[in-house]
């Protein structure tokens, strides 16, 4: 059976990446620079999953294309979300994932050693 095809638009630590190659099929965007729509738009409609980050503009022309060719599910990079239109996601059916509070530890981390400095 062939593995699931994921494009990740963004570079990603390196173990991260080496650990999804394990169980899909993944294209990684090397140049690690901004895709234009275009670009995501094709990269969508031609793999199975899109991992984009925060800096990623996800619309509705975008996962259209991917609900018109293999694309099944979003799966964010990161906290939010804000920049993937969810409407159009559940319109034309697309699941979204991303990584909730990946960040509250750090936060809190922070938190405590910006009151300790005081």
């Amino acid at each position: 059976m062939d593995k699931p095809s994921v494009f990740v638009t963004r570079r990603w630590p390196e173990i991260a990446e080496k650990e999804l190659k394990k169980y899909f099929n993944v294209t990684l965007n090397h140049g690690d620079k901004a895709l234009s729509n275009k670009e995501l738009k094709d990269a969508f409609h031609n793999h199975d999953a899109l991992a984009p980050t925060v800096s990623d503009t996800i619309d509705e022309n975008i996962i259209k294309s991917g609900k018109s060719g293999k694309g099944k599910i979003i799966s964010n990079y990161g906290v939010g979300f804000s920049h993937i239109d969810l409407e159009a996601c559940q319109k034309y059916k697309i699941k979204v994932t991303n990584t909730p509070n990946v960040l509250t530890d750090a936060t809190a981390d922070l938190t405590i050693l910006l009151m300790l400095m005081v």
